[in-house]
């Protein structure tokens, strides 16, 4: 039995309009006589009846993608209406489930809002790590001095190589921080030659 198209909206509020159709047998043919003057119209009556109770009770997507289900829930309540009436449904299919273009539209908009939120949700997630590596580099830095000052060597240098010049000028930041690491290293060069120039002194004395 065909059920005609039924327009209804889900719980999620998307309006849809369904087709579905109904097997049923008359099991008691005299129960049914008594019961009902036609059988036929009352069952596609209980069986609208239903559908639009039951599908307005599930989202869109469970109407859409659990159809089966959707049905034997339709089943279910069709049964308990015609119980009484010597007929015996069999089952309820779901055929098509059409929404509006109006609400395809504006369900293509709600994708694609999602999908611009979760790109932004990447990037921001990529600056906050950058950020912290940052961070993490500017306290390197801070500990080895001397190592943020040939970093800034080096970047001038490339500087100077992309613009293809022949002479590069060192800030005076650069140029005093590598000075005074070199005066520091060769103070402790200078402190190690006396040290082994006096055990060589103690050395020959003893001899």
């Amino acid at each position: 039995m065909q059920i005609p198209s039924q327009e209804l909206m889900t719980k999620d509020n998307v309006t849809i309009h369904v087709d579905a159709v109904a097997f049923y047998k008359v099991e008691d043919p005299l129960k049914a006589l008594c019961n009902i003057e036609d059988g036929e119209a009352a069952v596609n009556e209980a069986a609208q009846t239903s559908v639009r109770d039951q599908l307005s009770r599930a989202a869109f997507d469970e109407v859409l993608h659990e159809r089966d289900e959707a049905g034997r829930n339709v089943l279910a309540a069709l049964c308990k209406l015609t119980a009484n009436w010597g007929v015996v449904v069999e089952a309820v299919k779901l055929k098509n489930i059409r929404v509006d273009n109006s609400m395809i539209r504006a369900m293509g908009r709600v994708a694609e809002a999602e999908r611009v939120g979760e790109a932004c949700l990447i990037e921001a997630s990529a600056e906050h790590e950058a950020s912290l590596k940052l961070v993490q580099a500017g306290r390197e830095f801070q500990d080895a001095p001397l190592g943020l000052r040939l970093r800034e060597m080096q970047n001038h240098a490339q500087i100077a190589a992309e613009q293809n010049a022949t002479m590069m000028i060192i800030p005076a930041s650069v140029d005093a921080g590598v000075g005074r690491a070199l005066e520091t290293l060769n103070r402790h060069l200078e402190s190690g030659r006396r040290r082994e120039g006096d055990d060589g002194a103690v050395t020959k004395v003893r001899d």
